[in-house]
């Protein structure tokens, strides 16, 4: 009987050791689960917006507007950022500053893993520099061209040629809009690794290789009386080598 006893104690001994190894091992990776996903920085590289971060699976970027008695529900969704890095320790991901000034007190990121909300950032931690000057003062060091329809924008190492519109459904200047619409076109780049057929749009950033080729600007604006014909577009194309991607 006391074999038996003895033999049922140790039983129990060897489950319970069980239990608590899988029990530490669940509590360290969750804990460093946690621990990896974060928000590192946020920051200003015209024509975009860069945010840094762990393990995150999606990036929102707000605006406060001014005025007074702004609540939460005021705030403004800007759009997602577009992650360029996938697979990676230090996520990279990238947001084209809107091409029309917005007036806010502050942009702010937000991060999330999965559905769960992780975190925000806010560029306010800039400085004293107002949103206004500190996205759209000063110039961009992206090199920019204006081309037209079939033209060609070019810098060190990479070319852009636009090839096709796709679609033009930007509001009109003499309506009043919901959406601001958007520019899309069909571009061919080529690189040193040769050429890709890609989709520019002035409200996304594109990325190839190791360059973030973004349609900062298209004129003419649109009115609702007229209609612009293919060759009068002109294009506002900005190419910046990420370094850090």
């Amino acid at each position: 009987m006391e074999k038996k006893s003895s033999s049922a104690v140790a039983s129990v001994v060897i489950v319970l050791l069980i239990i608590a190894g899988i029990g530490y091992t669940f509590y360290r990776q969750t804990r460093d689960n946690i621990k990896k996903v974060s928000l590192v920085s946020f920051s200003v590289e015209k024509p975009n917006l860069i945010l840094e971060s762990e393990n995150l699976t999606k990036v929102e970027i707000w605006a406060v507007p001014t005025g007074s008695n702004i609540a939460e529900n005021d705030y403004q969704k800007l759009g997602e950022a577009t992650l360029t890095n996938s697979g990676e320790a230090t996520q990279r991901w990238i947001f084209q500053i809107p091409l029309d000034p917005i007036q806010a007190t502050d942009i702010f990121a937000k991060g999330y893993k999965e559905n769960d909300l992780v975190g925000q950032l806010s560029l306010a931690s800039e400085g004293e520099m107002s949103i206004i000057d500190l996205l759209w003062g000063g110039k961009s060091s992206a090199a920019e061209s204006d081309i037209k329809l079939g033209g060609i924008a070019s810098t060190t190492g990479i070319s852009i040629k636009i090839t096709k519109i796709i679609e033009d459904s930007r509001c009109p200047t003499d309506v009043r809009c919901i959406q601001a619409g958007k520019v899309v076109v069909d571009a061919k780049a080529t690189t040193a690794t040769g050429s890709s057929n890609i989709t520019i749009s002035t409200d996304k950033t594109t990325t190839l290789d190791k360059y973030i080729i973004s349609l900062t600007k298209v004129t003419p604006d649109r009115s609702s009386t007229g209609t612009i014909i293919d060759s009068d577009y002109t294009f506002t194309i900005s190419i910046a080598e990420d370094t850090k991607g």
